[in-house]
Formats: structure tokens, sequence, C-alpha cells
């Protein structure tokens, strides 16, 4: 079974990208990281696709980051830990460069929960569509960490100064319904109605014209995007001090203790 899938259609115009490791709800594993880079990257000299799509398998969108990514490493012996960070933060920089500067329309189809940089990825999105059910999770003091994905700078512009902090330090659970009113989301349906209403969006997009369409994009997306590129420069400088401090695995290996006890 692949950790991701990628199903074109529509003449190649469209490809949908589904997560697919409902056992781990999803997380980001460091090889997920990386197809999901090179396809983005990849994508840029398709001269058909239009509209990528990115949803997850099962009730969950996506836990986030694997948290094993780092705690595998930190209990190997002969690994150089330095560059186990360095190489797992350049991965989240990328990955949020990747995102940043595509060309492509970027749709979200957020079929449940999601946690961590699976989060702050969707403000870097052209449109989001969640489950009414859906929460949105940032748990980054609790793990020992710091915001990623530009979310330093689109939170608080989305949510205000207090929200985006209690989000990052005090574990806030966005709702869809928040969400959807403070911009986060763009809007929000029943479970049995979010793969109808937004393959009903994507066919129309995929109908209008082409050039004008990928304009519209990177005319929005040029208002900010040097804003965004910044901060993710700051945060990932900040984030590599994170995981390199006692507290950071102090954190992550209390929560799999406090994992493995429910």
């Amino acid at each position: 079974m692949k950790s991701i899938e990628f199903v074109s259609s529509h003449n190649g115009a469209v490809v949908t990208i589904r997560l697919n490791v409902p056992q781990k709800r999803n997380a980001i594993s460091l090889q997920m990281f990386r197809e999901l880079i090179d396809f983005l990257r990849a994508s840029e000299s398709d001269p058909k696709l239009t509209i990528v799509v990115l949803t997850g398998t099962g009730t969950y969108f996506s836990s986030g980051n694997d948290l094993t990514n780092f705690t595998n490493a930190f209990q190997d012996p002969g690994a150089n830990l330095d560059q186990v960070i360095k190489h797992g933060a350049q991965l989240v920089s990328d990955m949020v460069e990747a995102v940043a500067k595509s060309s492509k329309i970027l749709v979200a189809k957020v079929n449940g929960h999601a946690t961590g940089i699976m989060v702050t990825l969707l403000g870097l999105f052209d449109l989001v569509y969640a489950v009414d059910t859906a929460q949105f999770l940032t748990p980054f003091v609790q793990l020992g960490q710091s915001p990623e994905g530009a979310s330093s700078y689109t939170f608080p512009r989305m949510f205000g100064r207090g929200v985006a902090f209690e989000t990052f330090a005090l574990q806030r659970s966005i709702r869809a319904d928040f969400a959807c009113k403070s911009g986060l989301v763009t809007g929000i349906f029943p479970q049995g109605a979010l793969n109808r209403e937004v393959n009903k969006k994507v066919d129309h997009l995929a109908t209008l014209p082409r050039e004008s369409l990928l304009a519209t994009k990177r005319l929005i997306s040029q208002s900010f995007l040097e804003k965004v590129l910044q901060a993710n420069e700051r945060e990932i400088r900040e984030l590599e001090e994170r995981f390199k401090s006692d507290e950071c695995l102090e954190a992550i290996m209390a929560f799999f203790t406090k994992k493995s006890k429910l």
C-alpha cells in the first residue's frame, strides 16, 4: 500500500493527492515529505496540470509530522543528531516553500481532524473545504517546538494575535465553523456531502480559462509571497534550535509515554 496516492483526472488538468496512512492518522513521514515536495516541484513544468487537490484516507485529514521521524533518530546511538535535525528542518522548509511557490490552484479537501503542519500549510492553499466536524490543532509549545508553515505570519492575520497565540501555546482547538469565519477554511460541508460538493467545485474550476485562472492565483499569491517566505526562514531557524533542546526531546517522549498508556 502506497503512503501517498496520486490520481490524475480531467485529461491531466487535475491531480488528487491522497494521504494514505489511516492507521497513523495520515501522519507525514520523511519519505512522504520528499514525495510531496518532489511532486509539487515537478508539477511546475507540467503544461496541463492546473489544479492539485489534497485529501486524506479515513476519518483523519492528517495528524501532521510523524514524530517518530525524530524519536527514532534520538534513540539511535549511531545517529548524527545535528544532521538529522538539520535534514528534518530543511524538509519542512522545502515543503512550505513548495506549497507557497506553487503556480497551480491548490485545493484542500479536509475530510477530518488536522494537526500541526497539515493545519498551518492550509493558510497557503487557494481553497480549503472541510467537513463540518473537523477540528484544527497546532500544539507546538506542548511538544517543545515552535510554529511553522509560515503560520507566525498567516495565523495572526486570520485569527487575530491572541487566538493565534492560544492555538500555538494553549492547544486551542479551532472548530470548522470558526475556521471558516476566520478565513482558514473556504467552506464547510456535512461528512456525506464533502466529496460531492468539492468535486463539483473542482469540475467547475477545470472548465474555466486556464491562463486567466492561473493569473488570478499568481496575482493574489505575489501580494504576500515575500512575507510568507521570510516567515518560513525565521521559523525554520527557530525550529532547529527547538529540536536541539532538551525540553523538546522531553516533551516528545512524554507525549509518546502518555499515548502508550491510553
